[in-house]
């Protein structure tokens, strides 16, 4: 038995398109996860994520007139 085997997580759609961005020259989708998680320490992300939740949340039509998108 493998001493850390694999397992199956569940994500988006448009998670695993943007993931696959990362994923180039054979690299796996572990290893892409890796280096993105070694990357920004859970401090740093936990603190950013903190302040996202403080934002305040936007409707669908204000989304798109900030975005100069017209009316669909």
């Amino acid at each position: 038995m493998l001493a850390d085997p694999p397992t199956t997580i569940t994500v988006r759609t448009s998670t695993l398109r943007s993931l696959s961005l990362y994923k180039a020259g054979g690299r796996s989708y572990d290893e892409v996860l890796r280096d993105l998680v070694e990357e920004v320490p859970p401090e740093s992300f936990l603190r950013w994520a903190k302040e996202e939740l403080k934002r305040p949340t936007l409707t669908l039509d204000q989304v798109r007139k900030r975005l100069k998108l017209s009316e669909p």
